[in-house]
This record gives C-alpha cells, sequence and structure tokens, in this order.
C-alpha cells in the first residue's frame, strides 16, 4: 500500500520516487532495460511511454524554434535522458543542468559518461531558483515537466532571466489552474505532489509576470489533450504493476473527462508550453 503524505519539497517528493514516475513502483535501477525518461508525456501519435517522452522532449525543442550550436540550461533534467537526446539530436555546443535530486543527478552522470557524451553534457546537483552560473551565460533555458515543483516559479523565471544572455530563450512546459483560487482539497493534493501553492496562478498571470522583469514575445500552445489523458491511462496501467515497456496507451476524446478527474480535483486544469524571449 502506498503511504499518503504531503513532501516538505521536490527534493523529497522526487527522491522517493526511485527510477518511476508512478508511486510506489520503484524498482531502484534493477530493471536494466526500463525506460529512465522522466516527464508525463505527450502522447499524440505515442503509444509508449517512451516514444511520448520523447515526442514531449521533441515539440518544446522545436516550440522554442532553438538553434543548433548554442548553449543551453536544462533546469530539472531528471535522469538526463532529455539532454542525452538534444545532443545526439541536435549540434549542441554545450548542455548543462542542475537538478535538486542527489539520486538523479547520480545517475544521469552515469549515463552521460556511457553515451561519450560527457565534452557536450554536464549535469549539477543544483536548485532552480539558486542558480550556480554567471549573468548572460545562456543562449536557452529548459524546463521540461518541472516548473510547477519549484519553490517558487516566479523565483526561477527571475533566475532564468539574469543567467540568459540578451535575446536567449526560455523555454518550459507547465501545469496550470485556469483561476485564482483552490479548493481545499485541491490544495492537499498539490501537497501531495510537492506543487507550492505559491505556483497557483493562471498563465495569464505569468505571462504578466515574465513581462514585467524583462522577457518580450511571450507565446503559450495549450497540450492538454496530448498530456493528461495520456499520462493518466500510463499511470493506471503502471500503477496495476503492467511493465512501462510493455505499457501502451491510446487516446479517445471519450475518455477525455474520466481520465481528467484527477488533475481537475487538484485546480490543474491546463497543461502549457511557453516561449519567451530575454530583452535585448
Amino acid at each position: 500500500m502506498i503511504k499518503l503524505f504531503k513532501f516538505k519539497d521536490a527534493k523529497e517528493y522526487y527522491e522517493s520516487l526511485g527510477d518511476d514516475l508512478v508511486k510506489g513502483r520503484n524498482e531502484k535501477f534493477q530493471n536494466k532495460e526500463k525506460p529512465l525518461w522522466f516527464n508525463v508525456g505527450y502522447w499524440k501519435d505515442s503509444e509508449s511511454f517512451e516514444d511520448a517522452c520523447k515526442n514531449y522532449a521533441d515539440n518544446l525543442f522545436d516550440f522554442g524554434d532553438l538553434k543548433d550550436d548554442c548553449d543551453i540550461l536544462d533546469v530539472g533534467y531528471g535522469f538526463g535522458v532529455q539532454d542525452i537526446h538534444w545532443a545526439k539530436k541536435h549540434n549542441i555546443k554545450s548542455i548543462k543542468g542542475v537538478n535538486i535530486s542527489p539520486t538523479q543527478v547520480r545517475v544521469a552522470r552515469e549515463l552521460v559518461e556511457e553515451s561519450g557524451l560527457s565534452d557536450v553534457i554536464d549535469l549539477r546537483e543544483g536548485d532552480a531558483v539558486s542558480l550556480d552560473f554567471e549573468d548572460k551565460s545562456f543562449d536557452a533555458v529548459i524546463a521540461l515537466d518541472c516548473a510547477y515543483h519549484f519553490t517558487t516559479r516566479k523565483d526561477f523565471l527571475k533566475e532564468a532571466s539574469r543567467v540568459l544572455k540578451p535575446g536567449g530563450k526560455l523555454v518550459f512546459t507547465d501545469m496550470m489552474p485556469i483561476k485564482e483560487k483552490n479548493s481545499r482539497f485541491g490544495n492537499y493534493l498539490l501537497k501531495l505532489n510537492a506543487i507550492p501553492k505559491e505556483n497557483f496562478y493562471p498563465k495569464e498571470h505569468l505571462i504578466s509576470f515574465a513581462k514585467s522583469i524583462g522577457f518580450d514575445d511571450a507565446k503559450f500552445e495549450d497540450i492538454s489533450q496530448w498530456v493528461f489523458q495520456g499520462a493518466a491511462k500510463f499511470g493506471e496501467q503502471r500503477f496495476k504493476g503492467k511493465n512501462v515497456s510493455d505499457i501502451r496507451v491510446k487516446l479517445n476524446p471519450k475518455d477525455e473527462k474520466k481520465y481528467r478527474r484527477a488533475y481537475n480535483l487538484s485546480g490543474i486544469r491546463r497543461c502549457y508550453m511557453f516561449s519567451m524571449t530575454k530583452e535585448k
């Protein structure tokens, strides 16, 4: 049985998950065939977890119109699989990363070394809201499926603005409400998943704040229909004990209401991709 409790912070939350996105299914890295992608997936034209996660990473990279031969900071990189994927697919000058989970950092570094990409990818332990980098260091800052955990998201945006070069891109995905206030039960569910109440506000609030600290050309895309149902169907099968590599997900518009229910109860009703540019 899975014990329900409120996590102190994202670090404690991710350390508790181990090698599995679904609570209670940690295999402690014994299954060497298990994909170590660590996002909820973009399930359009994808049926497997690994394909959906790659799809999410690729769609975010393309949405930000990121260029080859750039210096990237990946904040909240999981096990670094997305960075290895991007480095192999694009002619990236360098990828540096910070992650708050010591376990994920250790495993990610091992995977980077095994991939032979240590000269391109440098992954460190660190906090999204207190980045240990000089001002104007990066062409792009990326946060794939993690910004809602940061304490706080606004502090992350401030740090991203600081370390970006003028004209650099901040590109991230995020899950958000459509109103300012949440229910008491919704706040409880957010605490179960280490989402700070300070991050509970709609996209309009986020975009306005980003503009106030020096970001221009903010754009967003609502990808809820390609994320929530697929993630919930995957989680349902994984929770029952089905192997990650054996799970297949098929989206069906008729299932949308059912599989969005848990997200709606928490107050999280939309998933977006964001891209914005640091003022020159």
